[in-house]
């Protein structure tokens, strides 16, 4: 019943009320990166969501996007008022235009790029059968310092236990994780160790299926 109707009627209400509350401050953020930025306000990546659908999810432009984009240290491209944004986490803002457009959801295993979709195994493909959201259980449980299947086992444990209840505590401990700073510091983005490490889960899965 909640996941099916409440979650998103939710979803929607709320995102509604979130942009009109922090409009000033998306004027400010907005009119600050125009001008760091020549112009760069918004960035958008592919990530795969419901149903492995793909679709573009909304940022605020923390990074300088004339540096190589097959440079996967993310934090050697971040600008002056990009590192403010990210740490505060104001960069995710324009997401919940993702969640009202449906697709995404406020709380939910966060997207990751279409990029990780083949090195899947079928378990953690499970993701899939759910919006993903603009924070989730990894995010308040170690966020960014988590190890990629650390944040799947979060995911598949998030997804085995939806409910209003855990929606709320996750959502409201979101506020207190970026309040209190905490994994706010991005490491690097090790894309090909990520990679590595799912591959060799889908290997051990096979094996398994094969005894």
């Amino acid at each position: 019943m909640y996941q099916r109707y409440i979650k998103r009627t939710l979803d929607v209400v709320l995102s509604i009320m979130f942009l009109f509350l922090t409009l000033p401050i998306t004027i400010v953020i907005s009119s600050a990166l125009f001008i760091e930025n020549r112009g760069k306000v918004i960035y958008k990546q592919e990530r795969t969501g419901l149903n492995m659908k793909k679709f573009k999810i909304i940022k605020f432009s923390s990074v300088n996007q004339k540096i190589n984009k097959l440079n996967f240290e993310v934090e050697k491209k971040v600008t002056p008022i990009g590192k403010i944004i990210r740490v505060t986490s104001l960069d995710e803002i324009p997401q919940f235009i993702n969640v009202i457009k449906g697709e995404m959801s406020i709380v939910g295993p966060r997207p990751m790029p279409s990029i990780y979709d083949s090195h899947f195994t079928e378990e953690q493909k499970e993701r899939f059968k759910v919006r993903p959201g603009i924070t989730g259980l990894a995010q308040i449980n170690g966020r960014i310092n988590l190890s990629i299947t650390e944040t799947l086992k979060y995911d598949s444990k998030y997804i085995k236990n939806i409910s209003f209840r855990n929606d709320a505590l996750i959502f409201f401990k979101t506020f207190k994780v970026i309040l209190c700073k905490e994994n706010n510091i991005r490491i690097k983005n090790h894309v090909y160790k990520n990679i590595r490490e799912l591959d060799s889960l889908k290997k051990l899965e096979k094996i398994n299926k094969n005894i």
